[in-house]
């Protein structure tokens, strides 16, 4: 996930709005991977 977000980062001239998108994208995924697991 970590790597996703380093990714994104690299790809898109930081910018707080992308940042903020970025870091929720990486929410749904971790939400949805908890889901899977249990």
């Amino acid at each position: 996930m970590i790597a996703l977000i380093t990714i994104g980062l690299s790809i898109i001239k930081p910018n707080p709005k992308h940042i903020e998108i970025i870091i929720e994208i990486n929410n749904i995924f971790l939400s949805a991977f908890h889901l899977i697991k249990a």
